[in-house]
């Protein structure tokens, strides 16, 4: 399972529990620490698995909200957990990976959750897992977002909020950083500038919203958002006065990972209605056809700086696919694995097309 699915399914039963008031903490930071036991739910909205502990533990945290006091233990139905375990946060390292699978290390090991190049591949946003102590509730965890200088190989930190910041992406000129937050409601989507500056709201909506990618002129934002009605659905925000927000696959299956080519003339995407994940292309934002582009299974997908290629995830390998398009046509190789290793699916790709920016989980 993918821990931002996981991250933002959690958020999502938080919110509906506290019916839109806000617990700060207790809402968010207490759940991603807790192991997940082999007893689950179903996430009505995100469609992945929520550990029944963690659901527990969103209850119990509004209660302590509503009340003002700790709350009571209370029996649990027969086999399932009746107290989550704190986990230490995983260590993971960033790493420059070549297509024939070479590493190259980049700094110090931390819980890197997700990774974004800048337009000109010198710096990367990450998402970065903290953990803190609290008296009332042990172990809790708060993401935020930092920014790794790779030339100078220095880290900066750039969200500073109560709320957990996921999933940065940046603006076409390398400006502005766009991510998600909680900050008084459902996860909706903030940016900010990529240095001193302090964030700006652009969504407010009672969905779960999740930043994906821009258009090149940097006037549009594709974004997944999470409703009851069809689950996982991709976008648009137009980038206007008015912030205009509308639909660009809405399917009563999971349609999210949404990237625009570079020629903003494609959106490669991921859906699950072929019964697994699967990586498609389609015009962008719009026109007729749709193609296929894994025949087997694939997850985050990234184009090449080019345009001539697109990469993706399958079960720990890293796929490439050449890409061949004309004014109304589109047209993938057969897959090629590049290399294979113990990395999340989150990474991204060198402006050059020859190496990647990987998180590497152990």
């Amino acid at each position: 399972m993918r821990d931002e699915q996981l991250d933002a399914a959690i958020d999502e039963v938080a919110h509906e529990l506290t019916r839109g008031r806000e617990p700060g903490d207790l809402k968010v930071r207490v759940l991603a620490q807790i192991e997940s036991p082999a007893v689950r739910l179903q996430s009505w909205r995100w469609g992945v698995a929520v550990p029944v502990a963690a659901i527990a533990i969103v209850g119990a945290a509004v209660a302590i909200f509503r009340g003002g006091g700790r709350q009571q233990t209370q029996p649990t139905p027969q086999g399932q957990p009746t107290a989550p375990r704190a986990q230490p946060g995983a260590a993971r390292s960033l790493a420059w990976v070549d297509r024939q699978g070479r590493e190259e290390p980049v700094g110090p090991s931390r819980a890197y959750m997700s990774v974004r190049l800048s337009p000109d591949g010198t710096r990367a946003a990450v998402d970065i897992r903290v953990q803190t102590a609290n008296n009332e509730l042990g172990i809790q965890e708060h993401d935020d977002v930092w920014i790794w200088d790779l030339g100078r190989r220095t880290i900066s930190r750039l969200t500073f909020n109560v709320a957990s910041s996921r999933r940065p992406i940046w603006t076409p000129d390398g400006q502005r950083i766009v991510f998600t937050s909680p900050r008084g409601g459902a996860p909706n989507l903030f940016w900010q500038a990529a240095g001193p500056g302090a964030p700006e709201r652009l969504t407010t909506n009672p969905n779960s919203q999740v930043p994906q990618s821009f258009s090149p002129d940097g006037q549009t934002l594709v974004f997944q958002e999470q409703t009851a009605e069809t689950g996982a659905d991709l976008y648009l925000l137009r980038l206007d006065s008015q912030l205009r927000t509308e639909p660009l696959v809405q399917t009563r299956f999971a349609d999210a990972d949404g990237e625009v080519s570079p020629d903003g003339r494609w959106l490669a995407y991921r859906s699950n209605e072929s019964g697994r994940n699967e990586i498609y292309a389609r015009p962008f934002p719009s026109g007729v056809g749709r193609w296929q582009v894994s025949p087997d299974g694939g997850t985050v997908t990234r184009w090449s700086r080019n345009g001539r290629e697109l990469f993706y995830v399958d079960r720990g390998k890293v796929m490439a696919v050449s890409v061949t398009t004309g004014p109304a046509s589109f047209m993938a190789s057969r897959p090629t694995e590049l290399f294979e290793g113990p990395y999340a699916d989150n990474f991204d790709v060198a402006p050059d097309g020859q190496r990647f920016l990987m998180i590497k989980d152990r």
